[in-house]
């Protein structure tokens, strides 16, 4: 894959999160109630009600509101419309930036103002002023860690608004956001203990569109699911649990795709989270929330179930443990129990997605788009090598809720949108390629690599497959693949020639986007779940090459280079 890539196994993106953060408390209005401004449907009625609010307590929160109404409004309306709501955003910009400057803000508004302004795109510029108050949030450490600071500050509620607000800005390119966001991981992390579930799942959720690895905060918020999942009851109980005591009362179809989407990016899982999970999806609620599921969110939802048990089975969850290896061992059995279900929940799936996106006959529009096919196809691939390297069966499965035709024409268009995303070759592939060659093998780039045998077998491209002798292959585990190469190229100039036993070798070549933005050594879930199946097909070898790892060994042979012609300055 290309470098900073993200087509087939780095994470898919996850759906658009509808709702914007708590507006039960964290808002920095004291307790004003600003709902005629969330309910304004037009600008002329933010204005009146804007009126009403600033009588209260909260002047800069009721601005704060209305910019986030405008928001949500957009610039798209009838020209005198759009430019009522372009001089109403430049007028409170206006005035937010007077108040900025003049340091009255606090931090919890400051928080929320991160979160509002780039969510103006076509009503007005507010980079300006969220540079003014991002300057003011890194001043906020005093005397102790800025993590701390933000976090004595600011409600659990203002700090999901700031996080989810350096999403964007740091999306963007902005530095000061790169600046913020270890302090506002950290103390959102701290924040956990008086954060809601739902706060904790919209929190790793802005952390995976990061792809910003933070184990306490993860840790956190698969610990509060897991136990309100075991907790869960039927609706009329459920509902009477409150989100104080962390119950799952109000959480989405939607939302807990996008949260379980969040763990799966990033590696982080634990039995206790895919079991909660799989008991959700198994009782009458859960039930009830997958008929009401659309096929984006289905695909979302077998995506990250398969994947987070891959990286369960891998032993590189990522978890409390670190990802470490031993601790994955000890879990191997509570995974592999976990494996039926899994199976049995993406088969669910994958029939609904395709009842809903095809016609009986298997014709009619894909309503899933590109991402959720690859989704779909990806869960099938990996439940299915899931019960085979687990040693189980298939589970016994209720009458499919798609037709024939409709499965057929389904697992066609997702092989298809497979087959898109896999043709994309970058430059430094080709160069790991000719590495390679000069190894003395033959290299094939993209190539086709059988993944399970039958109905549930198929095919997926590697970046490079070669036909290698099974010394270089030994080689390689235990040295990695630059290593090897050179090892293989001092003992043998034209090993690739020699005769004796030959094994496949499939090497992936992982550009930045395959790990975490905050530590290159976590491979993200898709990068890990990829890895881990291509280990479980007979005869082939996977080695993995990070773009660093390539990288450093180029600038060794520089120096190196540079070394000799020092010390022999005629020759050449």
């Amino acid at each position: 894959m290309a470098p900073g890539s993200a087509t087939l196994w780095p994470s898919q993106r996850c759906l658009v999160l509808a709702c914007a953060g708590s507006s039960r408390r964290g808002g920095g209005g004291g307790g004003v109630d600003f709902s005629a401004i969330a309910a304004a449907p037009r600008a002329a009625a933010v204005a009146a009600a804007l009126r009403r609010a600033r009588h209260g307590r909260a002047p800069a929160a009721a601005q704060l509101a209305a910019l986030q109404r405008l928001a949500q409004l957009g610039a798209a309306a009838p020209p005198r419309e759009a430019a009522q709501r372009r001089a109403l955003a430049a007028e409170l910009l206006g005035e937010l930036a007077q108040r900025t400057a003049r340091g009255g803000l606090p931090v919890g508004s400051l928080c929320r103002m991160a979160f509002v302004l780039p969510r103006l795109q076509g009503l007005a510029n507010a980079t300006p002023l969220w540079q003014a108050a991002a300057r003011q949030l890194l001043c906020a450490e005093e005397g102790s860690s800025l993590a701390a600071a933000l976090a004595a500050a600011a409600s659990p509620g203002e700090l999901l608004y700031l996080l989810r607000g350096l999403e964007r800005w740091a999306c963007a390119g902005e530095a000061q956001a790169q600046q913020l966001l270890p302090a506002a991981v950290g103390a959102a992390a701290r924040a956990a203990p008086a954060m809601t579930l739902q706060e904790l799942m919209l929190a790793t959720v802005a952390l995976a569109r990061l792809r910003w690895h933070d184990v306490a905060l993860l840790g956190a918020a698969a610990a509060r699911f897991a136990e309100a999942a075991a907790a869960q009851t039927e609706p009329a109980e459920a509902v009477a649990a409150s989100e104080q005591q962390g119950g799952l009362a109000g959480v989405t179809p939607q939302l807990l795709a996008n949260y379980l989407w969040s763990h799966a990016t990033l590696a982080h899982a634990t039995p206790e989270l895919l079991a909660g999970a799989l008991r959700l999806a198994a009782q009458g609620q859960g039930q009830r929330a997958l008929d009401a599921a659309g096929p984006a969110q289905l695909a979302l939802l077998a995506w990250a179930l398969a994947v987070l048990l891959a990286c369960g089975l891998s032993g590189d969850g990522g978890g409390d443990n670190g990802g470490d290896a031993h601790s994955g061992c000890r879990e191997a059995p509570a995974w592999a129990a976990l494996a039926p279900a899994v199976a049995a929940v993406c088969s669910d799936a994958e029939a609904r997605a395709a009842a809903a996106a095809f016609g009986a006959d298997g014709s009619g529009a894909d309503a899933l788009g590109a991402a959720g096919l690859v989704q779909l196809h990806i869960a099938r691939l990996l439940s299915a090598a899931a019960l085979r390297a687990t040693g189980q069966a298939a589970p016994a499965r209720a009458p499919p809720a798609a037709a024939p035709a409709q499965l057929v024409a389904l697992r066609g268009a997702c092989r298809a949108a497979v087959g898109r995303a896999d043709r994309t070759t970058s430059h430094l592939q080709r160069l790991v390629a000719d590495e390679l060659a000069a190894a003395g093998l033959r290299p094939e780039l993209e190539a086709p690599v059988s993944v399970g045998s039958g109905t549930d077998g198929d095919t997926l491209a590697v970046d490079i497959l070669c036909d290698a002798p099974a010394a270089l292959a030994e080689l390689v585990r235990a040295h990695g693949l630059l290593a090897a190469l050179q090892r293989w190229r001092r003992a043998a100039p034209a090993g690739g020639a020699r005769g004796g036993a030959r094994v496949r070798l499939a090497v992936e070549v992982d550009g930045p986007s395959h790990v975490a933005a905050n530590c290159r050594d976590r491979a993200l879930g898709g990068t890990v779940a990829r890895d881990w199946l291509l280990r479980q097909q007979p005869g082939l070898v996977v080695a993995s090459l990070a773009w660093w790892e390539w990288e450093a060994a180029q600038s060794g042979r520089s120096q190196q280079a540079e070394q000799q012609q020092e010390q022999h300055p005629g020759a050449g």
